[in-house]
């Protein structure tokens, strides 16, 4: 990997922490009076992640574009379609591993900040441009409200690829 032979293409399993004391699951929740998380030990409330989830390193260089996803209103029965475009613009072939994250932006409980719902790895040679489309029901979008019962709620998402994103509404 050193030598750049091998051209890495992992992705974090998990957030790492900067510090030994703030340890917090990725499913971190903002606290509503602060908008910042709960429980960590830096006494703001702040999250501060060295690196976070889905965190990796190249010696390629990938960029996003043409974000889009199928409509804005969507029913329970519904499918949301989503598209990008990622094209490698250096010189060395490569692998990456595109991530589709969805955030709940209101729920009768806390919503998770967000969370990975789809991912595929590909490999894209130096110079070339991949459309990459994802299909993620909207009976995936639920969580278990204060019943512990899976529920899919009205509202508000924000689906999001890099660093690009789209709010939605389920109905």
């Amino acid at each position: 990997i050193l030598s750049g032979r091998v051209n890495p293409s992992g992705k974090l399993p998990y957030s790492y922490p900067a510090y030994p004391n703030s340890l917090l699951p990725y499913y971190y929740k903002p606290s509503e009076v602060q908008n910042n998380a709960q429980g960590a030990y830096n006494y703001v409330g702040e999250v501060n992640n060295l690196y976070d989830f889905g965190y990796g390193l190249s010696y390629s260089d990938f960029k996003y574009s043409n974000f889009s996803v199928s409509k804005d209103t969507f029913a329970l029965s519904d499918t949301v379609n989503v598209g990008v475009f990622v094209t490698n613009e250096s010189d060395i072939d490569g692998y990456e591993t595109i991530q589709v994250y969805s955030s709940d932006l209101y729920a009768s409980i806390t919503p998770d900040v967000k969370r990975l719902r789809d991912f595929s790895k590909v490999h894209i040679k130096a110079g070339e441009t991949k459309r990459l489309n994802f299909s993620i029901p909207v009976s995936e979008l639920e969580f278990y409200n204060i019943n512990n019962i899976p529920i899919v709620e009205e509202g508000r998402f924000k689906i999001t690829i890099n660093d690009n994103a789209k709010e939605i509404f389920i109905k």
